[in-house]
């Protein structure tokens, strides 16, 4: 088991991860906006149901029944990622799915990293071995914006992949997320963790929520964006997950590629399962607070084929 010891995530580390870096037009992160947000209440139906984080990026995360946030996210959550030496990059479920097939898991203010059908992952050697790639465990980077890519068409990976720059300090794929949140009703019958989110709730749509400031708890949250989804929502996972590109094609036709919101944390505190989310009504979208960005062109294209074609 490969074990990471809590002082790489203490306090003080955290309260440095304030600044965000963009590489504009290379993001494919589109601005998910769904207009002026109302000014009534309307989220007092939706409850939390389920809470995740995901300790090492695009392994196996954990369900907890309460959660601690800081002003980066779920306490753990994304802390670490498996880097690849030949280029720097964090390497995500998109690039090398058998990432996917590991379980990352905190106990007593460690990391650990098993796979169920091996022994287990105790060292980089380890994990290159398994992976038939050099790579290593590692923190966020603070000094850069680290690069990530996804195949501009998923149904040919062979094709182009597109690059774009991640904020710095943390393991996410856009500054504008650190929380992400999904309801049961966008779900459908798929399971959850084909989506990877860090709340489930009950209740309304939760792309209503987009412009409004949340709190849970004694969390508050600002909801920037609705979330466009990726290859990765397609690979097989442990459980029984298969393989079925019809899902991302799906939330491609009915949902414009987007599926759940994303929000930064105004608040850190902690909620708990069985929690209300309260309204606190819109928040003040700021010069500066985020970068906002589009898509690349080319995954524009990208998506309008596959909304429109009959899948």
């Amino acid at each position: 088991m490969l074990a990471v010891h809590r002082h790489l995530w203490g306090g003080s580390l955290a309260r440095r991860h304030r600044h965000v870096v963009l590489r504009a037009a290379c993001r494919p992160d589109r601005s998910g906006d769904a207009g002026a947000a109302p000014a009534t209440a309307f989220v007092a139906d939706m409850t939390v149901c389920q809470i995740w984080r995901y300790p090492v990026k695009s392994a196996q995360g954990e369900s907890l029944r309460r959660a601690t946030v800081t002003e980066l996210g779920l306490e753990w959550d994304r802390r670490l990622a498996i880097v690849d030496v030949s280029n720097g990059r964090p390497l995500t479920g998109r690039r090398e799915p058998k990432l996917l097939m590991l379980s990352a898991s905190v106990c007593d203010g460690r990391v650990l990293i098993r796979h169920r059908d091996g022994p287990a992952l105790a060292s980089d050697a380890d994990l290159s071995a398994w992976l038939g790639r050099s790579v290593r465990l590692a923190r966020p980077p603070l000094d850069r914006a680290p690069e990530y890519e996804f195949p501009v068409d998923f149904e040919d990976e062979s094709g182009v992949w597109d690059v774009w720059a991640g904020p710095t300090g943390v393991w996410h794929d856009s500054a504008r997320t650190q929380v992400s949140i999904l309801s049961v009703a966008s779900l459908r019958d798929w399971p959850v963790r084909r989506f990877r989110p860090n709340v489930l709730v009950e209740g309304l749509d939760e792309n209503e929520l987009v412009g409004r400031r949340l709190a849970i708890g004694s969390v508050v949250l600002d909801v920037m964006k609705r979330i466009d989804r990726c290859v990765m929502v397609t690979r097989p996972q442990p459980g029984g997950i298969e393989p079925d590109m019809s899902v991302l094609r799906t939330v491609m036709r009915e949902s414009e590629g987007f599926l759940g919101v994303g929000a930064l944390v105004a608040e850190g505190g902690e909620f708990v399962v069985g929690d209300h989310m309260r309204d606190l009504g819109p928040f003040s979208r700021l010069a500066g607070k985020v970068s906002i960005v589009t898509r690349d062109p080319s995954y524009q294209r990208q998506r309008r084929r596959h909304t429109e074609e009959e899948l």
